[in-house]
């Protein structure tokens, strides 16, 4: 049988492959699991699992992460899709599929699960039921403040989760925090309205202009490392910077939305606006207002005298 298991939410989806893989372990042995993903990928490797039928034809599960979104390993595994014989079970795993291959798989899949993004009500409900699990209370009006300010990072809302649980055990206040990376996301998203109106909530929650400049110098930074290694699969990127993997996933978002060249202008004013506010030369807290409502930098740049 072919499980799909496909969608941006990639907490959900993990959760339903850890959940499929748990079932299968109960009828599968262990040295007949086989999991496989772009990075170190064998077409050798994988086509043995995939045709050697093994003892009395045993069954047989392999889990696929990212390999039809892989250009060396989704030709050999749309070709070996329909030669998959009753005993094998295969689950594959993406985070975006385009419609053509999309449609080409689910000839052969029996099981297909879209894990989108939630809905305004899902995720409120997906909330609760985490807390509940977590062990952490929370009022209705601290529900819609995680609902809004990490609305697709259901990692975060997990962390947040898990801190207010021990927070409570140990008698600790907990409220809402200064959400810097959101900020970061809206930026590069380029929903600049939303990026201001979020900028000054930070400046009220006290976080200094200092700490936002060198959150957007990291973040910037990161984009360039990312776009130079953009060929490379998720797990290569990974590898060669060592960043989170959602860190990774967002950076590949927004190269979508920002050139090459915009990426390096934008790094580079950064470094001339910090020198130059320590010259005394620009306004720092000025060229960030202005970077961030506008979403472009080296505009409305007002030399000091």
């Amino acid at each position: 049988m072919i499980h799909l298991i496909y969608g941006k939410n990639s907490l959900r989806s993990a959760r339903e492959v850890f959940l499929l893989r748990q079932k299968y372990e109960k009828i599968v042995s262990p040295e007949n699991i086989f999991l496989f993903s772009p990075d170190g990928f064998s077409p050798e490797d994988f086509e043995t699992a995939l045709r050697n039928t093994g003892l009395f034809d045993a069954k047989r599960l392999i889990v696929a992460h990212s390999l039809l979104t892989d250009k060396d390993a989704s030709p050999l595994l749309k070709k070996l899709l329909p030669l998959v014989p009753e005993h094998i079970s295969i689950i594959l795993h993406e985070e975006t599929l385009d419609v053509k291959t999309l449609a080409s798989i689910k000839k052969y899949a029996k099981d297909i699960r879209n894990c989108s993004h939630f809905k305004e009500k899902e995720l409120f409900s997906w909330i609760a039921e985490a807390a509940k699990e977590k062990g952490a209370t929370l009022t209705p009006q601290e529900q819609t403040i995680l609902a809004q300010s990490h609305p697709r990072n259901l990692w975060e809302i997990i962390q947040i989760l898990e801190r207010r649980a021990l927070g409570e055990k140990g008698g600790m206040p907990i409220s809402e925090e200064p959400n810097i990376f959101r900020l970061l996301n809206l930026v590069t998203a380029k929903r600049q309205k939303e990026a201001y109106a979020h900028y000054h909530t930070l400046l009220m929650q006290g976080v200094s202009q200092e700490e936002i400049f060198w959150r957007l110098y990291w973040q910037f930074n990161t984009l360039r490392i990312i776009a130079f290694l953009e060929n490379a699969s998720p797990a290569g990127l990974k590898k060669e910077t060592g960043l989170h993997p959602f860190v990774i996933q967002n950076g590949l978002a927004a190269l979508r939305r920002f050139s090459s060249q915009d990426i390096e202008e934008t790094f580079e004013w950064l470094i001339d606006i910090w020198h130059a506010s320590k010259l005394k030369t620009r306004d720092l807290a000025h060229e960030l207002e202005s970077f961030i409502l506008t979403g472009r930098p080296q505009l409305f740049t007002p030399r000091l005298h």
